[in-house]
């Protein structure tokens, strides 16, 4: 019994002795299309639409897109389409419930106090489109991006213990214009719903770390580098052993970086055949990047995936690693009717 005791206490206290570098926010947030009622749940990721919010589809709903068809609103084989409750709207996938205008999500949160002092960044991945961020109701920042995540950057302003994140997503277009039928924005080949339907979460890095990496290989010299940004919390100096690791290629440096933000370059020769990228031969390679503080121990990694490929433009024509290259694409319209959005998640 005592053993048994004793083995369940070791464990206890080496589960609590954990640190988590990631705070998952995905599940159930307060909602509100009004920010002084915040009596409705939502869950996330997802849109509003996905969770039965909005307005009912009438006859004159507030599309983004234009409709330039006539015959919807005229012809008396319409006539039944356009009665309340029964309107149909031959155009585009028609949702649920629509909403164009700002929504506000809201969700506590509880920082740990191993977070103290270090690099704090909140990922929102696939917002519709443009987010505003607000801590315990002080406004953070805008992002705007709609083929990236929305990152934003709450270093020394999440403290230890519980905080109120707050976060207005706005669907319509305002300062930057696409055009009235992009389909990016539009209800053409995607809803345009409101919400966040991919990965979100706070995340955690210690005092020194990979801030950001710019990878460029050359495939003819069979050498890749990178440009990284590395972030230096401390206000002194600090010594750190730099390592780039790809396939079984290895390659190291020191440096000390200035308190701040410090840019380095490195570079690693990769021995024998390489395999190029291209649409038939698909080859990429893992990059692995770390910084090692000298003073604390702490490691903090970056992994990428790249391909080594050259395209060109010869005598007028494109190229990819010396061979012509044929650009073609896909339009997806109207292709994903259960959600309106394309998924964020990859089902193998």
């Amino acid at each position: 019994m005592k053993a048994a005791a004793l083995l369940s206490f070791s464990l206890l206290c080496f589960s609590c002795s954990q640190q988590t570098d990631k705070i998952d926010l995905s599940g159930s947030w307060t909602f509100s299309t009004d920010s002084m009622d915040w009596s409705r749940m939502i869950e996330l990721p997802g849109s509003m639409a996905s969770n039965g919010f909005g307005e009912d589809i009438a006859v004159g709903t507030d599309w983004t897109g234009g409709i330039v068809d006539s015959s919807f609103f005229l012809k008396p084989s319409y006539a039944k389409y356009r009665e309340a409750g029964n309107v149909k709207v031959p155009f585009w996938l028609q949702p649920v419930k629509y909403y164009k205008g700002k929504a506000w999500y809201q969700k506590e949160v509880v920082i740990p106090d191993s977070w103290e002092g270090k690099d704090i960044s909140l990922f929102l991945e696939r917002c519709h489109w443009e987010s505003r961020l607000y801590v315990d109701g002080k406004e953070i920042g805008m992002r705007n991006a709609l083929g990236a995540p929305h990152r934003y950057d709450l270093t020394g302003k999440l403290s230890a213990g519980k905080h109120v994140l707050m976060l207005c997503v706005d669907n319509r277009v305002k300062n930057i214009d696409p055009g009235e039928n992009s389909h990016s924005v539009s209800d053409h080949t995607q809803g345009n719903w409101n919400g966040v339907v991919g990965d979100m979460f706070l995340e955690v890095k210690p005092e020194v770390n990979v801030s950001s990496v710019k990878i460029m290989p050359d495939r003819l010299a069979k050498k890749v580098s990178v440009s990284a940004s590395l972030m230096n919390r401390y206000e002194k100096e600090t010594n750190v052993v730099l390592e780039m690791t790809v396939g079984n290629e290895k390659v190291q440096q020191q440096s000390t970086l200035k308190p701040g933000e410090n840019q380095v370059m490195m570079s690693l020769a990769m021995k024998g055949d390489i395999k190029c990228w291209d649409e038939f031969s698909p080859s990429l390679y893992d990059l692995k990047l770390s910084v090692k503080d000298a003073e604390s121990g702490e490691t903090d990694v970056y992994t990428e995936r790249f391909g080594f490929r050259d395209v060109k433009v010869v005598d007028g024509k494109l190229t990819i690693n010396d061979r012509r290259l044929f650009l073609r694409g896909t339009l997806d319209c109207a292709v994903f009717p259960k959600t309106g959005f394309p998924p964020t998640d990859v089902e193998l």
